[in-house]
């Protein structure tokens, strides 16, 4: 074959041929008006409604007939797909340049919650299909913590959140019961939950886990509780409570974030774990209207009861300790709440409040501002961020009206960040501890509480005044300071608490 001349001509062309380049124009386009634009997107949605509706028919459908063939399968994916496409005309019209602001709000601020949560779900579900390699797996966990994080922050009221986020947390047991517990004690709880937690008793019931037996024996107390089989309660409590003050001397500062989860498990359970008919929640629903003879309790909130009661007197006789202060605190925001309500009658009288006086006058050294604690308004906030015991406790029915409307507004903190406990937070956990019990003494005028002014210091009632017998304090050598220790060192002010053994 001949090769091809690689030689280049100089020679004119001819002129028979055209050698003008063609510029191709710019595609015409139309303007469009607004009601163009509105009467495009509301035609876009009708359609959009139409497909969804079919979808939930066929899924609903498919449940008679579980098996499809092929042909079946596919039908199904081009459905969805076309309800994708849906949703992406939407997204595409409502954010055309002419769009009006409030068109352009209809897709985003409307689905960003939802699709948060979903960012979540995506996450969740990479987790559960990766069973080969356990970083991987990591990886996709902490991904979906992170968005259910910020799902929480947007909705910290909605229990489905912390569901999601207790089935992340396996297998820390004491972390899994607090997020259970918390889904189920919000305005908003999660219904699924109540089946989900008991994926975390039965373990505990079955066969030995590789946890703090002082960890198990409260989560078996609180699975007692839940599943009413009283026959292993009283075990599990005796068990819990007389090894609680050896771990927390054990474990030191690292038991602030276990403080904090355990107080507000009580709580929960003190609520019997959001049941309508606990006589609590059922005097919340009525108010101050009715006395306290309307509500009677039920055996299993007077469990609780007792049980709460024996850990409070197990760690309010830790005087000077810091590391109890975190369940200090969401103790006396659950105390304080419910101090306006008949039904606390029952709380009160097992409260021990003469230990608590004490715990309170072991802080009032430390303050250096008596006027923020007198003060009816909340303290203010000293740390750039919130406590983590406050985004603990954020979004429980018991805490729906204790911090400020902005208290979170500039929280866009990642979730492993927000449980971080920094050396600048003890000083403003203190504080806040003196103003809840200030709070409380003036909001029942002295019932449980007193406050003397002059002297700045906590007593009890007349019938709360009673001797207390062995009440050991936390040495000098044993009292945890914000000072570099070998429990956490202290770089630029910020303490770093290693996460207590599980």
């Amino acid at each position: 074959l001949p090769k091809p001349s690689t030689s280049r001509s100089f020679e004119p062309c001819s002129p028979e041929v055209d050698q003008t380049e063609v510029c191709v124009k710019q595609l015409e386009t139309r303007p469009i008006s607004e009601e163009q634009l509105v009467a495009e997107v509301k035609g876009i949605y009708a359609g959009l409604v139409m497909v969804e509706s079919k979808c939930i028919e066929v899924v609903n459908a498919q449940g008679s007939s579980p098996k499809l063939n092929n042909e079946q399968w596919q039908a199904l994916i081009a459905l969805h797909r076309t309800l994708l496409h849906e949703h992406h005309d939407f997204f595409l019209a409502s954010q055309h340049p002419s769009a009006s602001p409030t068109l352009r709000g209809l897709a985003m601020p409307a689905f960003e919650d939802a699709w948060i949560e979903y960012l979540g779900d995506l996450g969740r579900y990479r987790m559960a299909i990766e069973d080969d390699d356990l970083r991987v797996r990591e990886v996709w966990a902490s991904t979906s913590r992170h968005w259910y994080s910020k799902a929480s922050d947007r909705a910290p009221t909605t229990g489905q959140i912390y569901h999601h986020l207790a089935i992340l947390t396996r297998p820390k047991a004491l972390q899994q019961l607090f997020y259970y517990s918390k889904s189920l004690c919000v305005p908003i709880p999660s219904v699924p939950a109540r089946e989900s937690i008991m994926t975390l008793f039965k373990p505990l019931d079955e066969s030995p886990i590789c946890l703090q037996e002082v960890d198990v024996a409260f989560v078996r107390a609180h699975g007692s509780l839940f599943s009413g089989r009283n026959q292993d309660f009283a075990p599990s409590v005796d068990k819990f409570v007389n090894s609680l003050d050896l771990h927390i001397g054990r474990t030191r500062l690292r038991w602030m974030e276990s403080g904090y989860y355990i107080g507000i498990a009580l709580g929960c359970s003190l609520l019997e774990y959001g049941s309508e008919s606990n006589v609590l929640i059922r005097s919340i629903k009525a108010g101050s209207k009715q006395g306290v003879e309307a509500f009677a309790p039920s055996q299993n909130f007077l469990n609780a009861l007792d049980f709460t009661s024996r850990t409070h007197n197990v760690v309010f006789r830790r005087f000077g300790d810091p590391s109890v202060y975190p369940y200090l605190h969401v103790t006396l925001s659950f105390l304080y709440y419910f101090s306006k309500y008949p039904a606390v009658t029952y709380i009160e009288s097992k409260s021990p409040w003469k230990l608590i006086s004490l715990m309170l006058n072991a802080l009032v050294g430390h303050c250096s501002d008596f006027g923020k604690i007198e003060d009816e308004g909340f303290p203010p906030k000293q740390s750039p961020r919130p406590l983590p015991d406050d985004f603990a406790q954020r979004g429980l029915l018991w805490a729906e009206k204790y911090y400020p409307d902005n208290w979170f507004a500039a929280a866009e903190i990642d979730y492993e960040e927000k449980y971080s406990e920094k050396a600048s937070m003890m000083e403003e956990r203190q504080d806040r501890c003196l103003w809840l019990g200030h709070r409380i003494a003036v909001s029942t005028s002295g019932r449980w509480l007193t406050y003397n002014e002059n002297l700045r210091q906590f007593s009890v009632a007349a019938r709360y005044a009673i001797p207390l017998d062995s009440l050991p304090t936390v040495s000098r050598t044993e009292r945890v300071t914000t000072q570099p220790t070998r429990w956490g060192k202290v770089i630029d002010d910020d303490v770093d608490i290693p996460d207590a053994p599980m």
